[in-house]
């Protein structure tokens, strides 16, 4: 018995490590860049986008179908970054984007978690991915957060 418990793990690993990769591939060539170069998030309309500013506060713009800037009304983004230190931002409101008034933590290479709510009331959506600000070396000239080459 523990034989094929131990075989059942060992092809649920390969299966796992063949299947992972290609996750990641298909996941990376989904990253869409919003009109500022920052990662445009995959929700209804308005669509949020991403971005990192250079004292490395956060700022969030929504987008209507027709690439319009739309000012947020009540949308709540909460971004959290988990690396050394686990930081939690709240943006708030601030002309036509929710801001943040504190930076992310320094450096990169650590993982964010965005959480995008319609309203207060409703359950966030999680937009999950690893923070590298650098400029990506491909030819779409984005942060590589928001990297849509194919590399």
């Amino acid at each position: 018995m523990k034989t094929k418990s131990i075989i059942q793990s060992v092809f649920t690993c390969l299966a796992l490590a063949i299947a992972l990769p290609a996750m990641a591939d298909d996941e990376a060539k989904e990253v869409e860049a919003g009109k500022r170069g920052g990662r445009l998030l995959a929700t209804e309309s308005p669509r949020p986008e991403f971005f990192v500013e250079k004292d490395h506060t956060v700022s969030v713009k929504f987008y209507d179908e027709d690439g319009k800037v739309v000012a947020p009304a009540n949308q709540q983004v909460t971004v959290i970054a988990t690396g050394d230190e686990k930081k939690k931002l709240q943006l708030e409101k601030k002309e036509d984007a929710l801001v943040s008034a504190e930076p992310l933590p320094k450096g990169d290479g650590y993982n964010l978690v965005v959480q995008v709510r319609p309203n207060a009331d409703s359950k966030p959506e999680n937009f999950r991915f690893l923070f590298l600000n650098h400029i990506c070396g491909g030819t779409c000239g984005n942060p590589e957060y928001a990297c849509t080459c194919d590399d």
